[in-house]
């Protein structure tokens, strides 16, 4: 990846999106790693128990039938707008 370098005119008045579209776009990471990091973001408020049975759900999520389907859509999104995760973050 190219890097490239700016500079800016201390006296001018930037907006605050004012070089968004020169930011690269947000990766959507595979569902392994958004998984893996959903287990590790639960694991210090479950019991081990809790964490078991969560493992196992989480490995049925991604064994189901529509999870890949649902990844592609992602992929999709994410090809057509610059932050695929920024419209449903705001709304939340």
């Amino acid at each position: 990846m190219q890097k490239r370098v700016f500079v800016l005119d201390p006296s001018a008045d930037y907006g605050t999106f004012s070089f968004e579209d020169s930011l690269p776009k947000l990766p959507v990471p595979s569902l392994e790693e958004t998984l893996a990091k959903y287990l590790k973001s639960v694991q210090p408020f479950v019991t081990e128990e809790e964490l078991t049975k969560t493992k196992i759900i989480c490995e049925n999520f991604k064994n189901s039938p529509r999870v890949q389907e649902l990844q592609t859509l992602l992929v999709k999104r994410a090809e057509e707008k610059q932050s695929w995760l920024a419209e449903w973050y705001e709304k939340a």
